[in-house]
């Protein structure tokens, strides 16, 4: 069982299987009331040792744009030649951000195989008045294929119930050379984002904080034998639920009809012209397909091609004993990608936190809208844009859905 820490960020988290019952994350407020000046040292995250050293900068980031979002304005500042910002800070919990693009002659300093572009960083800080506070800031890499945009929010048909069948969500390659998608798994994780009735949150902890394996019952394959279906570098690839006009159906729907890709299911219309992914897992219970988002909390991700009939399975102890749906396992190393998204307030039982292991993403986003006033259908998660170099946009990619995603307007087959 892992054990409880205490991050530098001064927030103490009670995560991993089971610090607070179900996996739970807490930030402890100090009592201490202090206004003044406080010092942040701008730190290279200690996974990203490799980039620092190449810079010369393990003992601090320069140059790094900060901003601390307080209830009574934001704190905004620039890192010196040591890393070190001075701001004006209130004691209390706030969001920081970070954000340090390295220019055309540091990049060429870091080694190839890094891909490093910069450094960045959203998260929670706690003042409580001691200083200076570290602020570890993971690097931000350009990695090959990555998810660039979510978009599974349901709309609502008057006298009807939910319509989940106009999402979809998109892959970008974001590195410098071709990668084919032949044969490459995506997917839902299991997420169990709260207590049910007939469930703890433990009983599935062996499945969402498995540090080897990503669970899922959601698995689909693409098409191709090896080398049929090219992304070549900056290329997008949109994969609809539906891939069909859905403007017709309900209002504010796409034309998906143009997707590269869509699900398929067994009370579906299949459109001819849109290549279908292949059912890889567990038959899906929705009859279109591929939905990702219950609970608007999600574990989506992207993996290398796996043989399955040699993966490991596990049947999860919260369902029902006539349920008879299994889990396949995903090994930690297949991973090329993982979006998650925790919904955070609206529901009526105890959450179930955090949804995954920080090896799998570092911290989830939660850009969740008033889902009740059918807002969240018309927008989208999406990557934010880092750098553009050479005429090519990178996107913002430090294994961290909170810092890399934003909460935007869908942007079908574009990037930002």
């Amino acid at each position: 069982m892992a054990q409880c820490i205490r991050v530098s960020l001064g927030v103490i988290l009670l995560a991993a299987c089971g610090c607070l019952g179900g996996g739970a994350v807490a930030i402890i407020d100090s009592p201490v009331a202090h206004v003044g000046s406080i010092a942040l040292q701008i730190l290279p995250e200690t996974g990203d040792m490799a980039v620092a050293d190449a810079l010369g900068w393990r003992a601090g980031i320069p140059s790094a744009q900060v901003v601390v979002h307080t209830p009574s304005g934001d704190r905004v500042g620039t890192s010196d030649a040591a890393g070190k910002v001075q701001l004006s800070l209130e004691s209390g919990s706030f969001v920081i951000e970070v954000n340090r693009v390295l220019n055309d002659a540091e990049a060429q300093r870091v080694p190839t195989v890094e891909g490093a572009l910069g450094f960045a960083l959203v998260s929670s800080l706690l003042v409580d008045g001691s200083t200076p506070i570290p602020v570890p800031v993971p690097a931000a890499r350009k990695k090959g294929l990555i998810i660039s945009e979510w978009a599974f929010n349901s709309a609502v048909l008057p006298g009807v119930t939910g319509y989940g069948f106009g999402g979809y969500f998109e892959l970008y390659n974001n590195g410098d050379t071709t990668v084919y998608l032949d044969g490459m798994l995506v997917g839902e994780a299991i997420t169990a984002p709260f207590k049910l009735n007939f469930a703890t949150c433990q009983d599935e902890d062996r499945l969402k904080y498995d540090p080897l394996f990503l669970w899922a019952e959601q698995i689909y394959r693409f098409p191709g034998s090896g080398r049929e279906h090219p992304v070549i570098p900056g290329g997008v690839v949109v994969l609809a639920t539906d891939g069909i006009d859905h403007r017709p159906i309900i209002a504010n729907g796409l034309d998906l009809s143009h997707a590269d890709f869509e699900f398929i299911g067994f009370n579906d219309v299949d459109n001819p012209a849109v290549p279908n992914m292949i059912q890889a897992g567990q038959p899906y219970l929705d009859s279109h397909g591929f939905e990702a988002g219950g609970a608007a909390s999600t574990v989506t991700y992207l993996a290398l091609p796996v043989d399955l009939t040699r993966a490991p399975r596990q049947r999860p102890l919260s369902n029902p004993p006539s349920d008879a749906l299994a889990y396949v396992g995903i090994g930690r190393t297949s991973m090329l990608d993982v979006y998650s998204h925790l919904r955070r307030g609206g529901y009526t039982f105890p959450p179930c936190l955090p949804l995954l292991l920080p090896v799998f993403d570092r911290e989830s986003a939660s850009l969740t809208g008033d889902a009740a006033a059918n807002t969240d259908f018309v927008v989208s998660h999406a990557r934010r844009l880092f750098v553009e170099r050479n005429g090519r946009k990178y996107l913002l990619w430090t294994h961290s859905s909170r810092t890399d995603f934003v909460r935007g307007t869908r942007t079908v087959g574009v990037v930002p």
